[in-house]
């Protein structure tokens, strides 16, 4: 991936199981990713949910650290 810092949630990942670091202005940062998630009045729709799948609405978006190597 190239680019640093903060990106438009447009540009986000869609694939799933994908995870990266979203950003709200209404809940500051946390780890989200996209998913289908079952809305009773339209059936499945892609929406972003966070760590606990909770759906959540992030504007921005980084990629995640690698992971430490033991």
């Amino acid at each position: 991936m190239s680019g640093q810092g903060w990106q438009p949630i447009a540009t986000a990942p869609l694939g799933e199981d994908t995870s990266f670091l979203g950003w709200d202005i209404h809940n500051g940062f946390y780890v989200a990713r996209f998913d289908y998630l079952f809305d009773g009045e339209n059936g499945q729709v892609a929406k972003f949910s966070d760590h606990d799948w909770r759906r959540c609405h992030p504007t921005h978006w980084m990629p995640l650290p690698e992971a430490p190597v033991a």
